[in-house]
This record gives structure tokens, sequence and C-alpha cells, in this order.
């Protein structure tokens, strides 16, 4: 899976994400700290992935 791939993936976590409030009048605490951190990990990995990839090109 290629850096641009990952970074799709992550952005349509981070999209489901910010629309799924539209779906609560008030979110419960697990949709809040939940999606944070499943965002979170989505965007680290992109990262982790950029940075490896740099690594084995040097």
């Amino acid at each position: 899976m290629g850096n641009s791939t990952a970074a799709a993936i992550a952005l349509v976590f981070t999209m489901l994400y910010g629309l799924g409030f539209l779906a609560f009048d008030s979110p419960p605490t697990f949709y809040v700290i939940g999606g944070a951190l499943l965002v979170a990990a989505a965007w680290v990995a992109v990262g982790t992935l950029r940075n490896r990839s740099r690594t084995e090109t040097e």
C-alpha cells in the first residue's frame, strides 16, 4: 500500500467521523473518544509509512 492510498483511507475515516456527528443530537462519549482515537491512529500510520519510505530510498 502506497502513501497516497493510506492517506486516502485516513481522509475517508476523518470525513466519516466528522459526518457521524450529524447523526447525534448529543454524541455519546464512546463515539467521540473512539472515533478520535481511530482517526489519530490512521494519520499516525500515514506518517509512519511516509517515514519508512523515505528511509528506504536513502
